[in-house]
């Protein structure tokens, strides 16, 4: 690691950040950018620095261009005569080569001067198993990190260990972890405690105490329900990061969809509340939990051929449509929580738009490019930009 270092100092920027007295930070749409602006919103703020802080699509141009311009995750699409503008990821990126966390990447650099909590870094974990392309257990990006994880978290709050990957195992019991388990979903098992107790009940184990023939028993099974309905799918058994000693958090890969769906429904200002009093941890969960019926319904619906997914090519591109009858889901339905679980199971491609009844195509913010200012004049509803046409698309995407 010691010859990967960030093409400019972090420390430059923070003492322009400080002459200056404040700050407007701008961040992509994506969870692992929010979480790292709002992590650097809280570190400037407790220096008494202002700070504004916006979602690309929110900031059209910078509030005040006499203050320092950080872009969080984009790049600009024009020049801004007159804005002195810093991209974060040269000045924290160990590795501008291979896809990896900023807000990870983040947490070594702010600890020179700064006390990071274990809660700050369990939120950063969550945005580095956030850029999985396919499942959160993407064994890629946590081999993209290795190194970088023994700088930016302790190894007295989190361990890399081989165990079983079920929502908030090892730490709760085995029927619990089954219930809370999205990725993969589990048809009649995740969200669904009666069919969790049924599927242990049936394989007559103890849910206190998996082990040896017992847990085989389990993950053949899992693979076998799984295995009925998905293309592809992350091993049950595998690498996991874990937590320890977390009162707020039990599992990263959980609290990582928790925050994508906040994010998505309410917005980076819900993030960086997160991010400025970890307590609030507790409402990001209970909105996660409102919507985890709606999930199931959605993905079951899906699983079972009774909601439709086309899989279309658009100038080039591969795109999958979830189409809905009910036009009243449209700014309640998480649309990029729904597509990622689904994108888990090889049912749905990298990029996927949905569409209500005859309304228009919605494409979710974090699958749109990273190039700012954004593009003005398009309609943003519930996370997704609203686009009257599919063919407008690929203008908009990575």
């Amino acid at each position: 690691m010691k010859s990967l270092e960030p093409r400019k100092s972090f420390g430059d920027l923070i003492n322009a950040v400080k002459s200056c007295g404040k700050a407007t930070i701008v961040a992509n749409n994506d969870l692992d950018s929010a979480i790292a602006a709002s992590f650097l919103a809280r570190f400037f703020r407790d220096m008494d620095v202002e700070v504004e802080i916006a979602s690309a699509h929110q900031a059209p141009r910078p509030i005040d261009l006499r203050a320092p311009l950080i872009l969080v995750g984009l790049v600009q699409r024009t020049a801004l005569p007159g804005a002195n503008v810093f991209l974060l990821e040269e000045y924290v990126s160990f590795d501008s080569r291979r896809l990896l966390s900023l807000a990870l990447q983040l947490v070594p650099r702010i600890k020179e001067v700064w006390i990071v909590s274990k809660e700050l870094e369990a939120m950063a974990l969550a945005a580095m198993v956030s850029l999985g392309t396919s499942s959160c257990y993407d064994e890629r990006i946590l081999e993209n990190h290795m190194e970088i994880l023994s700088s930016s978290v302790s190894s007295e709050n989190f361990s890399v260990v081989e165990t079983l990957r079920l929502f908030g195992y090892p730490h709760v019991d085995l029927v619990t972890a089954l219930y809370r388990t999205l990725d993969p979903f589990i048809l009649g098992v995740s969200l669904d405690r009666d069919g969790c107790r049924k599927l242990v009940e049936e394989l007559g184990i103890d849910p206190t105490s998996l082990r040896g023939e017992d847990r085989d028993k389990l993950v053949s099974k899992l693979n076998e329900i799984v295995g009925r309905y998905a293309r592809s799918f992350a091993n049950f058994v595998g690498k996991k990061i874990v937590v320890k000693g977390l009162d707020l958090v039990d599992d990263i890969y959980e609290l990582s969809y928790v925050m994508e769906l906040v994010l998505e429904l309410k917005g980076l200002e819900y993030i960086l509340a997160v991010m400025l009093e970890p307590s609030y941890v507790n409402v990001a969960y209970a909105l996660y939990t409102r919507a985890r019926d709606l999930i199931r319904k959605v993905v079951g619906d899906v699983v079972e051929q009774r909601t439709n997914v086309k899989r279309i090519y658009v100038r080039g591109i591969k795109l999958s449509i979830l189409e809905f009858d009910d036009e009243n889901l449209l700014g309640r339905l998480p649309i990029y929580t729904i597509g990622r679980i689904l994108r888990a199971l090889g049912l749905c491609e990298d990029i996927f738009v949905a569409r209500f009844g005859e309304k228009a195509f919605c494409l979710p913010l974090p699958l749109t490019d990273r190039r700012w200012p954004f593009e003005e004049g398009v309609e943003v509803v519930g996370g997704c930009l609203v686009l009257d046409s599919v063919d407008r698309v690929p203008r908009f995407v990575k």
